[in-house]
């Protein structure tokens, strides 16, 4: 108590020039406030970061979900059963408690070379993706008796828009 007191004097010389009674209660209100106004700016950074974290984990939840979509899009024009003619394709699943909207949309399909290029639209309430792609036959293919195509294929993303 008597090094906090010499302190204070010390203190009190510095700001007053001189030693005055009731100096110590003013050095420490002037201390407190400005532990209070620190305190309180630190509450408000702390509860601001707090905010960013939670929306950046719902936009990456939202973002994971609508990229799963799009690669079930992909996945149903890959794998369509008798893929003689261009797929179109409406579905909707949900992923971590997200409901996520899938359409798949031909753009232009080219039956002799089974080439063509899709839209592939994915959605959550706060999140939307659009793709753009191109699906082709890795090597030669066959057509066999009931019309279904046995190759192998390949698809490439054009672009990819997030909305």
């Amino acid at each position: 108590m008597v090094r906090v007191n010499r302190v204070l004097d010390k203190i009190s010389l510095w700001l007053f020039g001189r030693k005055q009674k009731g100096s110590v209660l003013a050095i420490t209100l002037l201390i407190a406030t400005v532990g209070a106004i620190i305190i309180s700016g630190l509450f408000l950074y702390l509860d601001a970061s707090l905010r960013l974290a939670s929306q950046s984990e719902e936009n990456a939840l939202n973002f994971y979900a609508c990229d799963a979509g799009i690669e079930t899009g992909i996945y149903h024009i890959l794998h369509s059963p008798c893929n003689t003619s261009a797929p179109s394709y409406n579905a909707s699943f949900v992923l971590n408690g997200l409901t996520v909207a899938v359409e798949v949309e031909c753009i232009e399909y080219d039956t002799e070379s089974l080439s063509g290029n899709y839209s592939v639209n994915s959605s959550t309430l706060e999140t939307n993706i659009e793709a753009y792609v191109s699906m082709y036959p890795t090597a030669n293919f066959t057509v066999n008796s009931s019309n279904c195509i046995n190759a192998s294929f390949k698809s490439q993303i054009i672009t990819y828009t997030i909305k």
